[in-house]
């Protein structure tokens, strides 16, 4: 078996943004991409917290540029999807390990990432994985590390920036 990793991306010109408490139901993202869209924002990464009580967050990974887009939509969101708080994180990095699509049906490959960040000491806040590829956003502190481990372990020569 090759190395199923084939390359890694990272961006620190981004920020973590948490609508929080937004309704849960199925127009609340589709709405929220669409606002986006609008402003020219676009979320690299949108995860969709488990809703309880009618409730959810969302986590969403936009280009730092963009914050300010997003602080002035609050009033906008606030009523059209019940988002009671956005919050903003600008130090993190988003991470990108890329590669075949036979990395979603190999066993162990999270756990080599998530053994990685353990050895570099960087918590995954959003860890999202598809066919080809699997996005990590960790603290902004902690990504030179993260970097020198997921390149060890995954055998990976240049990174992209």
């Amino acid at each position: 078996m090759g190395n199923l990793v084939k390359g890694i991306e990272y961006n620190t010109h981004v920020v973590k943004v948490v609508f929080r408490n937004a309704i849960a139901r199925p127009s609340t993202i589709a709405y929220l991409y669409e606002t986006l869209a609008q402003e020219d924002i676009n979320a690299l990464t949108i995860v969709h917290c488990t809703p309880w009580q009618g409730r959810s967050d969302i986590i969403a990974v936009i280009y730092e540029s963009q914050q300010f887009k997003v602080s002035e939509m609050r009033d906008e969101l606030e009523e059209t999807i019940g988002v009671k708080d956005i919050r903003f994180n600008p130090n993190v990095a988003l991470i990108t390990l890329y590669g075949s699509p036979e990395m979603a049906q190999t066993p162990g490959i999270a756990l080599r990432v998530f053994e990685a960040l353990q050895n570099a000491n960087a918590l995954a806040e959003v860890f999202a994985a598809s066919a080809d590829a699997i996005t990590l956003l960790v603290k902004e502190s902690r990504v030179i590390d993260a970097l020198a481990e997921l390149k060890s372990e995954f055998e990976i020569d240049e990174l992209t920036h």
